[in-house]
């Protein structure tokens, strides 16, 4: 007998201001993980039944290992829906999550007013929950959430997050592309199958599986399914199927944990530490400050700044490169630029540390000595340079610049893949004839239709949750599209004919 469950996590835009673990923190070389690893025996695996709230469910699972009590997961999603703001609205995404945990926090189960019988939009609107809940749930709020990542692949960086945190027993939630051959398993994952819908789930250890390491997962459908309720993942699945990320929750306070974070993630900033006091420049005099900058940068990007030995034509060519922005408040690794006027002499540098609300050192040519140096800082610049227009530009990382729209439209086909898929199980279980069918009415050729269309969702899927799509792939995913869409009219007609 199959198991009803629910779902629930939407796709996610990445978003370069997310905090990364791995940015903030120094993550362990592989070579130091154990064999096997737990964080601890879950508290309570509960079952969210066909409800939409796994993300709720899997982030108090999480914040029961680090607050050792169990946490109700009905109010977690109120609070996740009050931050979205519409409570109706189907599931939720790993970004929500961590900041229902950061703002409100998590009431404990002994206070919890409500239990599974309540109807769905009632649990997910926030007014239906006593005001002073809110004051109990602050005790378990969470300093910051971080996604994990760093350098390995995202099956690595989850163990090496987990062992970084092992004195203090934090697990992690990802997202994975559920395949509905999983939930009838074993729980040992070996299979690719046919992608559902999306799934939080949490990650608290891993084990060895004929000499592999298996993630270890616990789920939110309760202890009749898997191995008593936890599954096991292998790398290739992980790596394949969870395009949705992950985070894990942090006792640092978020501003520190954003601070570290821009620094780790900003190229210009790190590598124009990396080159503080070396000569950048083989021209020793004002002029030399366009040539540095450019050597710094082509040391972080691999790519020419080009129009050396002049600010204005630098100024110009910033101005109208698509890879730079042009902003007024000025932040770590923003290039500031105040170009030559005539006779009066400008300059250019980068952005280094903060030094106090709106005055940053610069890191720049020092023309005296022709050495990379934190000789200027903002305020001293706009006096120094006062006769001269100031401006700053901001690079925006390759994948910000070459992924934004590519991002959004794998998670707009992804999404609607999703909804094609469900629409297709909803007709035909509306027509309550797929079982009839498959035991009297030609059960081979219906079974061969509908795993056709399934199977055709697999390659779509797979590429979009986490491989570079060109414009050639697009267009294919487009008219694939299209053809699926027909496929589900097939089906219902087929069924239709068989009335």
């Amino acid at each position: 007998m199959k198991n009803k469950i629910g779902f629930g996590l939407n796709p996610l835009k990445e978003d370069i201001r997310d905090i990364k673990f791995g940015a903030v923190y120094s993550l362990p070389a592989l070579k130091e993980l154990p064999a096997e690893y737990e964080t601890g025996k879950p508290i309570n695996i509960k079952n969210q039944q066909q409800l939409d709230f796994c993300g709720a469910f899997s982030g108090t699972a999480v914040s029961e290992d680090q607050e050792a009590i169990e946490l109700d997961p009905l109010y977690q999603f109120a609070k996740i829906k009050q931050i979205s703001g519409d409570p109706e609205e189907w599931g939720t995404d790993l970004r929500t999550i961590g900041k229902s945990f950061k703002e409100f926090g998590s009431i404990e189960k002994k206070d919890a007013p409500f239990g599974m019988e309540k109807e769905r939009n009632f649990l997910a609107d926030h007014k239906n929950y006593p005001i002073d809940l809110d004051d109990k749930a602050k005790i378990h709020k969470k300093q910051s959430y971080m996604f994990v990542g760093g350098s390995y692949d995202f099956f690595d960086n989850i163990r090496a997050t987990l062992w970084a945190n092992r004195d203090k027993k934090k697990s992690c939630v990802i997202g994975v592309l559920w395949a509905s051959e999983w939930t009838n398993s074993n729980g040992i994952i070996k299979e690719k199958g046919t992608p559902q819908e999306g799934h939080a789930i949490k990650v608290f250890g891993w084990k060895m599986i004929e000499g592999e390491p298996f993630l270890k997962i616990q789920n939110s459908w309760g202890e009749t399914v898997g191995d008593k309720g936890v599954f096991y993942f292998p790398r290739n699945i992980i790596n394949l199927f969870s395009s949705f990320g992950g985070i894990v929750f942090d006792d640092m306070p978020a501003e520190k944990a954003k601070i570290i974070n821009d620094k780790m993630n900003n190229i210009l900033y790190r590598t124009g530490k990396k080159y503080l006091g070396q000569d950048m420049s083989k021209t020793q005099n004002e002029l030399g400050c366009v040539e540095a900058l450019s050597a710094v940068f082509y040391k972080a990007i691999g790519q020419e700044l080009g129009e050396n030995l002049s600010t204005i034509r630098l100024y110009n060519r910033l101005y109208s490169d698509k890879r730079f922005q042009r902003v007024t408040e000025p932040q770590l690794g923003d290039i500031i630029i105040s170009p030559t006027n005539g006779q009066t002499i400008g300059h250019t540098g980068i952005i280094s540390d903060k030094i106090s609300d709106k005055n940053f050192l610069i890191m720049s040519n020092r023309s005296s000595d022709s050495l990379w140096s934190e000789h200027l800082t903002v305020a001293e610049w706009w006096y120094k340079y006062k006769n001269l227009p100031t401006a700053f530009f901001r690079y925006k990382e390759e994948n910000a610049i070459i992924n934004e729209e590519l991002n959004q439209k794998k998670i707009t086909l992804l999404t609607k893949l999703i909804e094609v898929y469900k629409q297709l199980i909803e007709q035909l279980k509306m027509k309550n004839k797929l079982g009839a069918l498959s035991s009297s009415q030609n059960p081979e050729k219906l079974s061969l239709t509908i795993k056709g269309v399934i199977l055709s969702l697999l390659p779509l899927i797979n590429n979009i949750a986490g491989v570079e799509i060109g414009s050639e792939t697009m267009t294919q995913v487009f008219e694939a599209v299209i053809t699926l869409s027909g496929a589900v009219t097939a089906v219902i007609g087929y069924i239709r004919s068989k009335r």
